[in-house]
């Protein structure tokens, strides 16, 4: 019969949620997320602080992770947890040199605060070029002129 909660060792209940597969396949998180994607986990009883998944699977595996580095993920699925294969630690510039490397800068529709699909940014520019003013398609588009820009 499983324990109760409180009693529970924080690696027996963390790795219960985590769908381990083959040496150097993903293994995915399978409980809760946050908003980016990655998986949480809660550390500290009931009353605790919620933690990264692959964070804790690195400090579960290896220890503790070393100031001004990060877990980066070899695999970029941001729920996989192995910590063997797929998981190294790296400077906050490691991680922005790998994400413009495998070309994963939130640019364009990809980013959240686009007010702009590409579909859009055609159009404007052809109207644009055939002699449209800035200010009348601000207006038409209900957009700033600077955006337009």
């Amino acid at each position: 019969m499983r324990k109760p909660y409180r009693l529970r060792a924080i690696a027996d209940r963390f790795w219960e949620k985590v769908d381990k597969r083959g040496t150097n396949e993903c293994w995915e998180w399978n409980a809760a997320l946050q908003g980016g994607g990655y998986g949480q986990f809660r550390v500290g009883g009931k009353y605790g602080h919620m933690r990264v998944a692959h964070r804790v699977a690195w400090e579960l595996t290896h220890g503790d992770v070393p100031d001004g580095l990060l877990v980066l993920h070899r695999c970029d699925n941001k729920k996989c947890c192995n910590a063997e294969s797929h998981l190294f630690l790296g400077t906050h510039e490691d991680n922005m040199r790998d994400m413009v490397e495998k070309d994963r800068p939130a640019r364009g529709t990809r980013n959240g605060a686009a007010k702009l699909t590409d579909h859009l940014v055609v159009k404007l520019r052809h109207e644009r070029a055939n002699g449209a003013a800035i200010r009348k398609l601000a207006r038409d588009y209900r957009l700033s002129r600077a955006t337009i820009k």
